[in-house]
């Protein structure tokens, strides 16, 4: 998938599906890293731990769902 700069991405792993935007990118020999804003927090990514499709992360799953169903 192709990203480009502004574009509205969520994180994988983010249990709240906070937006964050590609602010930059970093090309090097054997990878392209992405930098994502959140508020006033800049975090960076590969590709493969991000999407644009809100929708493939509406399902949470791990031990947060697992602490939940004990009412934790």
């Amino acid at each position: 998938m192709v990203f480009k700069i502004e574009d509205i991405v969520y994180l994988k792993t983010d249990t709240e599906i906070l937006p964050r935007m590609i602010v930059k990118y970093e090309v090097s020999k054997t990878s392209i890293m992405y930098n994502l804003a959140c508020g006033s927090n800049n975090s960076w990514h590969f590709d493969f731990e991000f999407t644009k499709d809100k929708s493939e992360l509406t399902q949470k799953i791990g031990f947060q769902n697992a602490n939940q169903e004990r009412g934790q």
